[in-house]
């Protein structure tokens, strides 16, 4: 498979997952703040508060596995830790850009921006190295 098509696909996996994963986290969030409480987050408490939360983790670290399977399936060879990396560093600009009252676009943003940032995170070597 050519080198663009495999980027494709892991950045298709990549919001597949992350997609998912962030569903599950939401539900999972809103039954363990709903069940036994949450703290507060940025004006939400509770159920709320513990959805987004999961949520926000579910997008990241689905952005990060759907792309570590995709890779694995793919044959590529990159960096995990960078990956991991951006991850992380996905998640804690999503806790801090939420915002309850935030636009649509933002939100798409938000889902788009894990993504975004482990596909370069695991080529990071391949991007930086000279020719």
């Amino acid at each position: 498979m050519k080198n663009i098509t495999k980027k494709i696909v892991g950045l298709v996996s990549t919001l597949f997952g992350s997609l998912i994963l962030g569903v599950f986290g939401l539900m999972f969030g809103a039954g363990i703040g709903g069940n036994f409480g949450f703290f507060e987050f940025k004006g939400l408490v509770g159920y709320e508060s513990g959805g987004v939360i999961f949520s926000l983790f579910g997008l990241s670290l689905g952005a990060v596995l759907s792309f570590f399977l995709a890779e694995k399936f793919l044959k590529e060879k990159g960096s995990y830790g960078g990956a991991a990396v951006m991850g992380i560093f996905s998640l804690i600009l999503n806790l801090i850009l939420y915002d309850y009252n935030m636009s649509s676009w933002l939100m798409i943003v938000m889902w788009i921006l894990p993504a975004i940032l482990v596909v370069p995170g695991f080529n990071y070597r391949k991007i930086f190295e000279k020719k």
